[in-house]
């Protein structure tokens, strides 16, 4: 909280070989659903700023990733944006962008991994044991032989504490660990203009 930051910082003033900075928030990420797959930043951009004029978009959006889609000739575009640009494209919904008009949606700046099932990193830069998403078994869900009526999600049975049931998959949005880490993510992202 902020009491407890005020205090840290003031212990740190006293130490004249310490820098202190406060921390930054990121910029909010969207998702622009349903783009032909393969289409660049460049043209991204252009087609947001020319075809959207209404919208008054005036930076560069930057490609953070893709996202399949049920399509394959499509995929899921998500860009990080300034806050006014977030708020200008959830307002109009919907975009176009080339010959299409796609649907603009708010995306989560909580990540998770998918080999253990933590949030705040991908598998890419995990070194955790693989954890399975329908019985917590320490095994990927695609190895899953256990046959379960109900699924047992891994971030509830770790805390232990009866305000988690953990009766959903561990990449559920209904859990409450993820709720808790979904809130912590976006209290470090800057919605406000």
């Amino acid at each position: 909280n902020k009491e407890d930051t005020e205090k840290v910082k003031n212990v740190l003033l006293r130490h004249k070989d310490i820098d202190i900075k406060e921390g930054t928030k990121r910029d909010p990420l969207i998702s622009f659903r349903g783009v032909v797959k393969g289409i660049s930043q460049e043209d991204l951009n252009e087609s947001i700023k020319m075809q959207n004029r209404s919208l008054k978009i005036d930076e560069d959006l930057k490609i953070k990733y893709r996202q399949g889609h049920r399509n394959e000739l499509l995929s899921n575009v998500i860009c990080q944006v300034s806050p006014r640009t977030w708020k200008a494209l959830l307002e109009a919904q919907r975009v176009f962008i080339g010959y299409q008009r796609v649907v603009v949606a708010d995306m989560s700046p909580l990540i998770q991994c998918y080999r253990c099932l933590a949030f705040g990193h991908t598998q890419a830069h995990c070194s955790s044991e693989p954890k399975c998403s329908l019985c917590s078994g320490n095994h990927n869900t695609r190895d899953c032989t256990v046959k379960i009526e109900i699924p047992k999600c891994a971030n509830c049975l770790a805390r232990p504490s009866k305000n988690y049931n953990g009766e959903h998959r561990a990449t559920s949005y209904e859990c409450t660990v993820r709720a808790i880490f979904e809130s912590m993510a976006r209290e470090r992202t800057q919605y406000i203009c």
